[in-house]
């Protein structure tokens, strides 16, 4: 599957609250396309969500290096 597909299922996911989900969405589109910095910063507002903030920060560090 396409990275582009995974991303857009993860942000319908997002959109319904479902953070988890969209996260391993997420997670499983950096498995195609790790040098995509719209994903970390997407997995980045999915763990905040999801309270886990030092793995928030460490998928935002990502996106401006």
């Amino acid at each position: 599957m396409s990275s582009e597909t995974l991303r857009e299922e993860g942000k319908e996911y997002f959109k319904q609250n479902k953070y988890a989900q969209a996260k391993a969405k997420f997670t499983d589109a950096l498995e195609v396309d790790g040098e995509n910095a719209i994903l970390y910063a997407n997995r980045s507002a999915c763990n905040y969500a999801l309270q886990r903030y030092e793995d928030a920060i460490s998928d935002a560090r990502k996106v401006i290096t």
